[in-house]
């Protein structure tokens, strides 16, 4: 969603991807005179190590996502969310890439409940994918300089239409339930807090990153989202109740994710005049609409979700129990 964005405002985009969901999310653009594609994986650092040559900032959004998905193979995990991030930081400062801004995850806070988390907080990751993220926001902050600025940004659980949608993300996924008529299933209490942001807003913020002046992004960590859009799991099914009164809410089973946390954006609200536009009910309507307009068919379909797609690419018995967030069944709602 943020490449024809980008292309959109004159920029020329190169986009290194191994396009394991296809390249039909970038089929409008593909043809664009200032696209350059690269099929490639971004561990093989070595075989496009030229690829930083004339380019000024490197926006890094690849990793091996969500948790139950980066729980399937640590090693895979490891090699690409930390070794290759690191390895390719190191590769565009050394080719002397102005500005690397990293796509971060609000999952690094792990289990904190009771009080708003800011960028001082304590971090407590508890699982391989946050470990992993907060791993390499250290390391790419120590490579930080006026000469290589880096931004780290923990983004909020992402919601909305996309080109590349998913519906192994909380909003989507009940979403997706009550389009086809289904109650919202939250296991157990729903207690465990969660942040929001919907895709354009998370872009903007990318955007805004990207024309901001130097000195004020920097060596800087912002989370990224709204204070509004704290939610606890059953705060967030009642809200999307709301989109559709017919359909109920029901709780099952115990719940064992410990996975909570309340985000405070404050910082980025002042330093960038960032605020979000997009409520969760937009996210929703917008969903709801794509299927009555048949853009999106078989929201069944695995090409929706990551653990779906890299069970099938690696097989089934890759399946571990690494984390709290790996459980011996696909979750009937999921989160980031």
């Amino acid at each position: 969603m943020l490449v024809p964005i980008l292309l959109e405002q004159g920029y020329e985009v190169s986009v290194l991807d191994l396009f394991a969901f296809g390249e039909t999310p970038l089929e409008s653009v593909l043809h664009h005179p200032h696209l350059h594609v690269y099929k490639q994986d971004i561990r093989n650092i070595d075989q496009f190590s030229s690829i930083f040559s004339n380019v000024d900032v490197v926006i890094h959004l690849a990793s091996i996502s969500n948790d139950p998905t980066a729980d399937l193979d640590p090693d895979l995990t490891i090699s690409t969310n930390y070794l290759a991030t690191t390895a390719i930081a190191r590769l565009a400062r050394a080719q002397e890439v102005q500005q690397f801004i990293f796509s971060s995850s609000c999952s690094v806070y792990g289990s904190s409940t009771g009080r708003l988390l800011d960028e001082f907080s304590h971090t407590g990751p508890i699982t391989l994918y946050a470990l992993t993220k907060l791993a390499s926001e250290r390391e790419l902050l120590d490579l930080s300089s006026d000469d290589f600025r880096v931004t780290v940004l923990r983004f909020s659980t992402l919601f909305g239409l996309s080109n590349r949608m998913r519906f192994d993300l909380a909003v989507n996924a009940m979403a997706k339930n009550c389009i086809k008529g289904k109650n919202i299933i939250v296991n157990g209490e729903g207690d465990q807090y969660r942040p929001f942001i919907h895709i354009l807003d998370a872009i903007d913020g990318i955007l805004r990153v990207l024309r901001a002046e130097p000195a004020v992004v920097k060596g800087q960590i912002f989370n990224v989202g709204g204070d509004h859009l704290n939610f606890t799991i059953r705060g967030l099914a009642e809200e999307i109740q709301k989109c559709f009164p017919a359909v109920g809410i029901d709780y099952v089973n115990a719940n064992s994710d410990v996975r909570s946390y309340q985000v405070r954006f404050q910082k980025f609200a002042e330093a960038l005049n960032f605020k979000p536009t997009h409520s969760i009910a937009d996210g929703v309507h917008e969903i709801k609409q794509a299927v009555q307009d048949g853009v999106l068919s078989d929201m069944d379909d695995a090409i929706y979700y990551n653990l779906t797609m890299m069970k099938n690419a690696y097989g089934e018995s890759k399946e571990s129990r690494w984390s709290v967030a790996s459980s011996p069944k696909p979750a009937l709602v999921s989160e980031k």
